[in-house]
């Protein structure tokens, strides 16, 4: 690569600490993933278990209709 190859050690210190940022960067994304992806299970888990809940005790606490005499 033509930017790695350089004599002046400036150059090659930037460049070094460019690629470390890089690498830091990624590996905040993937954390920030990784967590987003944990709460959205989290929510379509919590989501579900209310969706079921209010499906049964609706279905058996449901309004009971009036015999009529």
């Amino acid at each position: 690569m033509e930017l790695l190859d350089t004599d002046d050690p400036v150059k090659g210190q930037l460049l070094q600490k460019s690629a470390r940022h890089r690498d830091q960067l990624e590996e905040e994304v993937k954390l920030i993933s990784e967590q987003t992806e944990k709460i959205i299970t989290n929510a379509v888990i919590i989501g579900g278990a209310l969706m079921v809940t209010y499906f049964l005790i609706s279905r058996f606490s449901g309004s009971k209709k009036q015999k009529e005499n």
